[in-house]
């Protein structure tokens, strides 16, 4: 008697096993750009903090180098930025004043901004 032997040559994948392998690579690609996304986000907010306490400092700095008694509220535009000087006078205490400058922008429908305070003596 002879015995018969079936060999089974099914190379290839199933029809569910590929569903499942291009679910996987779904999943994994939608992580990838979720954090890519959020990677470009945090880049372009640093950079937009950055750029607005810059211009800040710069405005600070001008009014350190200005005479005492020409020191006066002001406003100024550079692209999206906004910065604002305020100059309280008479504090904390006679003869001094508080010099605040703000550099306000917007992006993406949220308004942000830095604030930088010193106080100046006659």
């Amino acid at each position: 008697m002879q015995k018969s032997t079936v060999v089974n040559n099914n190379q290839g994948f199933t029809m569910i096993e590929v569903i499942i392998t291009v679910f996987i690579v779904m999943i994994a690609f939608m992580g990838i750009i979720a954090v890519s996304s959020s990677v470009i986000n945090g880049n372009a907010f640093s950079k937009d903090v950055t750029f607005a306490t810059s211009l800040a400092q710069q405005q600070m700095e001008q009014l350190r180098i200005e005479d005492y008694g020409n020191l006066s509220n002001e406003t100024s535009i550079n692209s999206i930025y906004t910065t604002v000087t305020t100059i309280t006078d008479n504090a904390p205490e006679n003869n001094m004043k508080t010099i605040t400058v703000t550099t306000q922008w917007s992006r993406g429908g949220t308004s942000r901004s830095v604030t930088l305070r010193t106080i100046r003596g006659e």
